[in-house]
């Protein structure tokens, strides 16, 4: 029979072992016991758990953003504050300036009643007056800007306080749910080495419960065998005792087949000696695999009790975290309000700020528009006097050539006449020296080098007047075109004069809207400054006689414009003499009419025909 040896370590390992060779696969040494804690397979981190680090984290993210959104409002604010800080160190400027000018409007007022009376005192004083009203309804406007903005700064303030508070709690916050964090990840991170170690134990477990059935069941054959081989035996020996009892006759009949007989029973039950004993040893050798089986189990029932305890241990560190967690999140839904409530409070105090600085915005770009569009509109005009000017002196320059080219048609009209009266009285002459020649010839012989003399004579002196013809009509129809551009001009700069007036006086209002805010604006300013009042008058009464003079100077301009075509008209018409043209919007139509009748009876005059 063949005897079976089992090793104690080929399918009978420890847990323990199986723990410690993962261990050391994972962290290359030897584990420590508190780095593995392991859990029942049907366990799992409780729901409510999750939940709320989901809503920590959560809380945390908004916490964050809601801080990061309060600084960018801050700077805003910030960046508002100190653009309000420049327009009112503009206006200040500017309310000096108007302060300087009021004095010298001023001193202007308080001359003597003789003089005021040749400078046009009364219309200032009258001005004056109003501007006084307007100065008292500025200055309660300015008392309600500044309780607005110093309540938009006491909101500011506050705002910045509860932002400051904020911030401080919720770095205190984070802090803590970094610290929660860590310690969380930590437990994951042991959780998931001791999920590990769990699944192997238990498979391990698995198999040595297998293997354990299957050698159980091996064992109880081989036992079963044995016994039946011991029964076998048994019962060969009984059959040798019997036959040894057997009566001697028949041994001594059988003397030779009985010594044979014993000794075949010798040698038989020393080889069912040798089999039971090796059939003990093998019963030996099974009961150390049992009693090895056993150790084995007793030492995986000790680990199955350490692991119990473990997780009763862990489960109530589970439940003090539970318990961190939901203080956490009290502390975070108190921070979370007070937050709402610091920025309800800045959003509300921004609000204000805003509308106050896009009031600023708003009066500052309507004042810069105006003064562009006033700086423009005066460039205007002042191209316009030029090109009027310019237009004048061109027209004038141009009735004088035309005039120097009516002189010059005449001299050659003169001259014209002469030569064909010459030319006249030579033909005449010619003739009748002919005619004296040759008085019964009814024809009159002329040699071809005079005829072609005659006619290319002709000829020319047609195409020259043509040409000189259709030189005047050009020139009159551009005189006549340049004459009518320079109306339209004349016309366009009037409209833009009426333009001009209306825009100063909405410049006027604005400027007066702006003041107000600026006499509300000053209020901010120390208690030795409330001269400033005054200079604000000041300046508002020379804005208005600024106004005034500038609408002068635009109704003399138009006047002088005026003035100017009626003088270069009657210029004109003076220049022509005892001739009289009807009245007509164009100079070039009432000289056009003199100038053609000429022209055509010198062409008449110079006919080729009339000379045959």
């Amino acid at each position: 029979m063949e005897t079976t040896k089992s090793d104690p370590f080929d399918g009978s390992g420890s847990v323990t072992a199986a723990i410690s060779l993962f261990g050391e696969r994972i962290h290359g040494g030897k584990p420590l016991a508190a780095k593995h804690k392991p859990l029942f397979p049907d366990e799992s981190p409780p729901s409510k758990t999750r939940e709320l680090l989901h809503l920590v984290r959560r809380d945390a993210g908004r916490l964050g953003e809601r801080l990061r959104f309060s600084e960018h409002e801050k700077s805003v604010a910030e960046s508002e504050l100190i653009s309000s800080k420049e327009t009112m160190n503009e206006l200040r400027t500017l309310l000096e300036n108007s302060s300087r000018k009021v004095r010298s409007a001023r001193r202007m007022l308080t001359k003597p009643a003789g003089d005021r009376s040749k400078s046009g005192g009364g219309a200032a004083a009258a001005e004056y007056d109003e501007l006084v009203k307007q100065l008292e309804r500025m200055k309660k406007e300015r008392s309600k800007v500044r309780l607005d903005i110093a309540r938009a700064g006491e909101d500011t303030a506050k705002a910045e306080g509860e932002a400051e508070a904020a911030v401080l709690r919720s770095a205190s916050c984070l802090n803590s749910i970094e610290e929660l964090r860590k310690e969380v990840d930590a437990m994951n991170e042991e959780h998931v080495l001791v999920e590990i170690a769990r699944l192997q134990a238990v498979e391990e477990t698995r198999e040595i419960e297998a293997r354990r059935a299957a050698e159980a069941a091996q064992f109880g054959k081989k036992i079963q065998a044995i016994r039946d081989r011991m029964m076998a035996m048994r019962t060969e020996i009984d059959l040798a005792a019997t036959a040894m009892v057997r009566p001697a006759a028949r041994d001594s009949g059988d003397g030779g087949s009985a010594a044979t007989d014993e000794v075949e029973k010798k040698r038989r039950k020393s080889e069912l000696e040798r089999e039971l004993q090796a059939a003990k040893q093998e019963l030996v050798s099974t009961k150390d695999e049992g009693f090895q089986l056993m150790a084995s189990m007793d030492m995986v029932r000790l680990e199955l009790v350490q692991i119990s305890r473990e997780t009763s241990r862990l489960k109530k560190l589970e439940e003090k975290q539970d318990s961190a967690l939901q203080n956490l999140n009290s502390k975070l839904l108190r921070a979370k309000s007070k937050l709402e409530t610091a920025a309800a409070s800045e959003e509300k105090s921004r609000s204000i700020v805003l509308n106050l600085s896009a009031a600023l915005q708003q009066l500052r770009t309507e004042a810069r528009a105006m003064r562009k569009e006033k700086d423009r509109a005066e460039e205007e005009i002042e191209a316009t006097k030029t090109k009027i000017q310019s237009a004048d002196a061109a027209l004038e320059s141009a009735e004088q050539r035309l005039e120097d080219a009516i002189e010059a048609l005449k001299s050659a009209k003169a001259s014209e006449a002469s030569s064909l009266g010459r030319l006249k009285h030579l033909s005449e002459r010619t003739m009748k020296f002919r005619a004296c020649s040759a008085p019964r010839s009814s024809t009159m012989t002329m040699s071809s080098f005079e005829y072609e003399y005659l006619k290319g004579q002709a000829d020319g002196a047609q195409k020259i007047a043509e040409k000189k013809v259709a030189a005047a009509r050009a020139w009159i129809d551009a005189f006549k075109a340049s004459e009518e551009e320079i109306l339209l001009k004349i016309d366009r700069a009037r409209r833009e004069m009426g333009e001009l007036e209306a825009a100063e006086t909405r410049e006027r209002g604005r400027d007066r809207m702006e003041e107000t805010l600026q006499g509300e604006l000053s209020r901010y300013r120390p208690e030795g400054e409330r001269v400033e009042e005054e200079t604000a008058m000041a300046a508002a009464a020379d804005l208005l006689q600024v106004a005034a003079i500038q609408r002068k100077s635009l109704r003399e301009n138009g006047n002088a414009s005026a003035l100017r075509k009626s003088r270069t008209a009657r210029r004109s018409s003076l220049s022509h003499g005892a001739r009289q043209f009807p009245q007509s919007p164009s100079v070039a139509l009432k000289r056009k009419k003199k100038v053609m009748p000429g022209l055509v009876k010198l062409l008449r005059g110079r006919k080729p025909g009339k000379l045959k």
